[in-house]
């Protein structure tokens, strides 16, 4: 781990959490994880481009033909998830993302912020989420050409999301009033919980929604039973300092490794 992660004994350790990171996507984003070499996995999403859901991880550099080989037959760049910079010379022309994966601990809360700013919460259980959700969370981004990615890649794979055996997901969609103005998805696997799809409509951000979203849904962890919930977002940006706001830390902070020319639009 890097000086940016560190973790106690009670939380989770990076294998737990990549390990629950994987069950949990299993139903939506991702088709399949493939087993490789030693302790190597090779996560493959056949509906989503993007190198943050096609990637390896526990890979050692052996292992690098392996996922060329992988990544290739299924029209993926290569790419994987590493802890230190040297891992960077295992792939010849690979650039890296450092990434920040967060814990808190899973506890109620005192007050209902959504319901003291006006707002109402819809909470659905079920690996697809409706109609509601997935218009907002087609519209979270710019308003422009990450949501159009967003809508053609990613709605559509979470619109016909299966269930995956020991994963319970419940999805929250914030009214303003009929409209809905933010979205985000909890999945619970053993004593974890994953918070994901968080977003606020474009035209409402900036205004704490996301923030007091995320504090209720840290909560609701708490009450289906998990003793930590947490969520990845890119190093060193706002989400990084409001997820920090919402009682997260890092523990993990990997590099995700891919070659020169991989896209990722979100």
């Amino acid at each position: 781990m890097t000086a940016a992660a560190t973790r106690t004994a009670a939380e989770p350790d990076a294998e737990a959490l990549v390990s629950a990171h994987l069950a949990m996507l299993a139903g939506s984003y991702l088709t399949e994880v493939i087993a490789g070499p030693g302790r190597a996995r090779y996560a493959f999403s056949a509906g989503i481009p993007d190198v943050t859901m096609n990637f390896a991880v526990g890979l050692g550099t052996g292992g690098i033909g392996w996922l060329e080989e992988t990544a290739r037959a299924r029209g993926r760049a290569p790419a994987f998830l590493a802890e230190g910079e040297a891992a960077l010379s295992w792939l010849p022309g690979a650039r890296a993302y450092a990434a920040r994966w967060m814990v808190a601990a899973a506890a109620p809360v005192t007050r209902d912020d959504l319901a003291l700013a006006g707002l109402g919460l819809r909470l659905t259980d079920g690996p697809a989420p409706d109609e509601s959700f997935l218009a907002v969370f087609g519209a979270c981004h710019d308003g422009g050409p990450i949501d159009a990615h967003v809508a053609r890649h990613y709605v559509p794979v979470l619109a016909v999301a299966q269930p995956v055996a020991g994963v319970t997901t419940r999805h929250a969609v914030v009214f303003d009033g009929q409209d809905p103005v933010a979205c985000a998805t909890l999945h619970i696997t053993g004593p974890l919980a994953g918070l994901y799809n968080v977003g606020t409509w474009h035209t409402r951000q900036r205004g704490g929604i996301g923030l007091k979203l995320t504090r209720r849904l840290v909560a609701e962890a708490a009450r289906l039973g998990a003793s930590h919930v947490f969520l990845q977002c890119a190093a060193g940006t706002h989400l990084e300092r409001l997820y920090g706001r919402a009682g997260f830390r890092t523990t993990f902070s990997p590099l995700l490794v891919c070659r020169e020319g991989a896209r990722d639009d979100h």
